[in-house]
């Protein structure tokens, strides 16, 4: 299988790797994925080493360094421009996974307006399975 594990650095740490550990193979690909927009010059996001830049890579070294020995494991931090949602979905199709990880935290109704949720933009858009995985709450 090739899975493609989106985190945000966060909780989802821990939780996707709760759910990926007991069902890796040797066989398997493990694509650990973070997506910064990068566009704004408030994101801290370009050539400059920022914080959000450091902290995302320590994510996916993190999640690269407890899946390793169970499964391939690449990781990527995503600059482009898209909104992340649009970044795991062509990941997905560019590396031909076979399911799209993503956590989901409750919201309410006005931070589901205000922020969007990129699991449930990724839930309703995707061609291939996505498992939504529940976050704890911060």
């Amino acid at each position: 299988m090739r899975y493609l594990a989106a985190t945000d650095g966060r909780t989802a740490n821990e939780t996707l790797l709760e759910y990926l550990e007991p069902r890796l193979t040797h066989e398997d690909t493990v694509h650990v994925v973070h997506s910064l927009k990068g566009q704004e010059a408030d994101t801290g996001v370009g050539e400059d080493e920022s914080d959000v830049v450091l902290e995302s890579r320590e994510t996916l070294s993190a999640m690269a360094d407890r899946l390793s020995g169970r499964a391939t494991v690449e990781t990527h931090q995503l600059v482009r421009g898209n909104d992340p949602h649009e970044d795991l979905l062509q990941f997905a199709v560019e590396h031909d996974v076979d399911e799209l990880l993503v956590g989901i935290r409750q919201r309410s109704t006005g931070e589901r307006v205000l922020f969007g949720s990129t699991a449930q933009k990724v839930l309703l858009n995707a061609d291939r399975p996505v498992v939504a995985i529940p976050l704890p709450d911060e």
